[in-house]
């Protein structure tokens, strides 16, 4: 799984001028829900946490919308894995995960999605720069060498 740049920059000019960053599309659904999956999957790796029990989500399609519950559990998931993060950068957000459906009901805009968006992209970037420098130390050891002797600060 491989992680897929997030769009959290959408603005009021995307919603004036209906191109197709002013919908919530079935992709965008698909991204969000993979990079918090990403997400997940590399908070556990880094920090060496249990699995972090988020919900398995029925993909939407062209014949099934998202419900306010579907969007709900979407959210929930994001929440967890924001929890498990534990980042001052994040926790600073908070995300909503009591949508209620309806015609007259408020639903998510674009500044709500970017939000979901920018805060598994904060999550990310951290955790990824921590990984990267999880790096095992290999060298060959002498008998009676200090300790920056015995691997030469070699690391691969």
């Amino acid at each position: 799984m491989a992680y897929i740049t997030p769009i959290t920059d959408r603005n009021s000019n995307d919603i004036s001028q209906h191109n197709s960053r002013a919908h919530f599309a079935i992709v965008d659904w698909e991204r969000i829900d993979n990079n918090t999956t990403y997400a997940k999957r590399l908070i556990e790796s880094v920090t060496g946490m249990a699995t972090i029990a988020t919900q398995t989500l029925t993909a939407p399609d062209m014949l099934n919308d998202p419900t306010a519950t579907d969007i709900n559990e979407f959210v929930a998931n994001i929440n967890l894995v924001k929890i498990a993060a534990n980042l001052a950068t994040t926790n600073q957000y908070t995300l909503n995960e009591a949508w209620v459906g309806g015609a007259l009901q408020t639903a998510p805009d674009y500044q709500t999605v970017n939000t979901w968006e920018y805060v598994i992209d904060l999550i990310v970037t951290y955790f990824e720069t921590k990984s990267r420098g999880r790096n095992a130390v290999a060298g060959l050891g002498r008998v009676g060498a200090g300790m920056t002797q015995q691997n030469g600060f070699r690391r691969f």
